[in-house]
């Protein structure tokens, strides 16, 4: 466990790095006139359980607190506070459906493109501790290099594990979760690379290899976006692209 751990963090650190869009380069763990400041003019946050300034800090459950986004993430199904979050089941949907959405009475997840519900009871969906049950039901759909999943609700709260079957090339899924209302985009975001080979298999892209990703927020939300990019074997990319969800899990906004 604690190899996983260390792994996710370096993961995390370098993610971070590659991705402008989650944290601002120019914080500085210290006070004083020696602080830098951020792009709107404000000094950063200082924390004491982030001494180096990385933005984070690791929560004794496992879970990573972005204190300067006031966000959550999770980066393993089996995290008790995780799995406390309400779950949508797909049990009620019949295999080989095709679905524009999936429901519960308290929320919808609707998606721009017919998705396939599927149950292989066989072959694990996806390894411990990184999904919540190894033999999910999911639901399987097409996409080009971008598609919006919508909630019909503001959660506070949102996670779900996916895989995409590595196609050709390397090449990236970057996820967003976004407040439409305040056309807001709930930061920190990042990107995972689907590689043909893992050091650690299974992973994403491979059979067996689904993985979380949620986000708890003080800002509510109600939308996730995904995009498929080029990796760094890739230049190009070859849409269009075959992605599978399962386990989601939801808090919703008060």
């Amino acid at each position: 466990m604690k190899k996983h751990f260390l792994n996710a963090l370096v993961a995390v650190v370098l993610l971070a790095t590659l991705n402008a869009c989650s944290k601002d380069d120019d914080v500085q763990p210290k006070n004083g006139d020696n602080q830098k400041k951020s792009e709107n003019g404000d000094y950063p946050t200082y924390h004491p359980q982030d001494p180096n300034g990385f933005g984070y800090y690791i929560l004794p459950n496992g879970a990573y607190n972005f204190y300067q986004d006031s966000v959550i993430v999770y980066f393993e199904a089996q995290i008790p506070e995780y799995l406390s979050f309400m779950p949508l089941r797909l049990d009620k949907y019949k295999n080989g459906e095709l679905l524009d959405s999936v429901c519960n009475q308290d929320l919808a997840v609707r998606f721009e493109s017919k998705a396939r519900k599927s149950h292989n009871k066989e072959v694990k969906w996806g390894v411990k501790p990184k999904v919540a049950d190894e033999f999910a039901p999911i639901v399987t759909l097409t996409m080009g290099n971008t598609m919006t999943i919508k909630l019909s609700k503001m959660v506070m709260a949102f996670g779900y594990e996916y895989n995409s079957l590595f196609k050709d090339g390397e090449y990236s899924v970057t996820t967003r979760f976004r407040n439409s209302k305040l056309n807001k985009v709930i930061k920190p975001t990042f990107t995972n690379y689907i590689r043909q080979t893992s050091i650690s298999s299974p992973d994403l892209g491979m059979t067996s290899g689904a993985m979380v990703v949620a986000r708890e927020s003080q800002t509510p939300f109600d939308e996730i976006t995904i995009t498929f990019g080029t990796g760094f074997k890739a230049p190009t990319l070859n849409p269009p692209y075959q992605i599978s969800f399962g386990g989601f899990r939801y808090k919703l906004a008060k």
